[in-house]
């Protein structure tokens, strides 16, 4: 996750490891949405991230706890979703208000596209694909 530590990111992902082994379903559901888990369940997801911590973290990471547990979890998901799904605007809306053109009329055109150019979008585009399957893995 891009403006995170390395240590943070690795507090994340145990965090979700921990919420996986106790209480996603192993296989997928009907559903798109989870229920919210129970005070019992966040207790005991933040007792295995503690016991996992000490093997898995540096000792500057915090102790964890319920709260902090679901907290970071639902910053992980917003940022999935940003990830996923990122917000989209239309070429066609108007540059200003003194109505000089659309958007789409400041695009390069792709047949004209230099080699180089070419070479960036096909990288680019490998590296965003990859990414996606990455994150469809957790």
């Amino acid at each position: 996750m891009a403006g995170l530590s390395t240590e943070t990111i690795d507090a994340y992902y145990l965090a979700w490891t921990c919420f996986k082994t106790l209480y996603a379903p192993s296989e997928s559901a009907a559903t798109r949405q989870l229920a919210q888990p129970n005070r019992e369940i966040w207790v005991a997801i933040a007792q295995l991230y503690n016991t996992q911590r000490c093997r898995q973290l540096s000792a500057s990471m915090p102790e964890g706890n319920p709260e902090r547990l679901e907290q970071w979890l639902k910053i992980c998901a917003k940022r999935a979703r940003v990830f996923l799904y990122p917000t989209t605007t239309s070429l066609n809306l108007e540059k200003s208000e003194s109505g000089a053109g659309e958007l789409l009329d400041d695009l390069p055109d792709p047949i004209g596209a230099s080699p180089s150019q070419s070479c960036c979008f096909r990288k680019n585009f490998s590296s965003d694909r990859l990414n996606r399957v990455r994150l469809a893995k957790f």
